[in-house]
């Protein structure tokens, strides 16, 4: 038990927090935790934050585990809103309409790109 303890401890120390970096709504950062965790990190979805607390990450409020990048199971990217508050989690009010159309934005992208993509099919089925 003693050296599970001491392993567990080890790959905590292990875990890699990247300089904050920003666009105009959120500041990102990636962690990278030591490839031994990954099998204990849920697959096909991001974390809440309580699991990604269960699993050793440290950082204030108001993170959000929003990607992971996929040639590295073992990188993951988190992301919060500027100027939140590090104690609470909560964001200016300021901010919520730009998360707001932020969210809008990228959803009307995807909506975009899948009818994009659905053409796309359709076109090269009537080539055949």
């Amino acid at each position: 038990m003693e050296q599970m303890d001491m392993n567990l401890s080890q790959l905590l120390e292990e875990i890699d927090y990247s300089d904050k970096y920003c666009d105009d709504i959120y500041e990102y950062r990636r962690v990278t935790v030591p490839r031994e965790m990954v099998p204990t990190l849920p697959t096909g979805r991001t974390m809440e934050e309580w699991e990604w607390r269960q699993n050793g990450i440290v950082m204030s409020r108001g993170w959000e585990h929003y990607d992971q990048h996929l040639p590295e199971a073992h990188v993951l990217l988190f992301r919060r809103v500027i100027g939140t508050d590090p104690r609470t989690g909560e964001i200016p009010l300021n901010m919520a309409v730009k998360v707001q159309q932020r969210k809008q934005y990228v959803q009307e992208l995807e909506q975009s790109r899948q009818r994009m993509m659905q053409e796309r099919q359709e076109s090269m089925g009537m080539e055949y």
